[in-house]
């Protein structure tokens, strides 16, 4: 039951990506973009967990998903702003929903919310009609670049999180 994949994407405005075109997706509800004017709807049936995971002191606010989103986008202004990573990890076929869960939300507390970053996070079923055995259950992680506070997301990025050694600690 050895599950050794994670892939991290870096989500940039410069290569035309969006928090909450992203979140969406991860997610199928419904968001409006406030940075590119345009409403974002992909609608899923195979979502079987989703939750907003803050640290402690994080305001109220963040934990709706167009409010931390609308946040994310503005707190970048550059039109080529890196604006989050996303994390996509494999998980155990074999395995219950109430374990994959307790297993994504250990890792986002200890990677992520125990270094005051806050994270969207989603599984997915991934069913395959023809062969259960196959079925690839996975989860998708939003990180935003900025840690959270009282007041919101800190005004300058944490550079710190950029460096090569988190992926391979992110990863391990």
């Amino acid at each position: 039951m050895a599950n050794y994949h994670m892939e991290v994407r870096v989500i940039s405005r410069g290569k035309g990506r969006s928090v909450t075109r992203l979140a969406n997706y991860i997610s199928g509800e419904q968001l409006y973009d406030n940075y590119n004017n345009k409403t974002c709807y992909h609608q899923r049936n195979d979502v079987l967990y989703r939750h907003i995971f803050q640290p402690s002191g994080a305001p109220s606010g963040f934990y709706d998903l167009q409010n931390l989103c609308d946040e994310i986008e503005d707190a970048e202004v550059r039109y080529d702003a890196r604006t989050a990573r996303e994390f996509i990890g494999s998980l155990p076929n074999e395995l219950p929903i109430r374990e994959l869960i307790w297993i994504v939300s250990e890792y986002i507390n200890r990677s992520f919310v125990d270094h005051d970053l806050c994270a969207i996070a989603t599984i997915h079923e991934g069913r395959n009609e023809t062969d259960p055995s196959r079925n690839n259950p996975h989860a998708h992680i939003i990180v935003p670049n900025r840690t959270v506070g009282p007041d919101g997301f800190s005004e300058k990025k944490d550079r710190e999180y950029d460096k090569r050694k988190y992926v391979n600690v992110w990863r391990e």
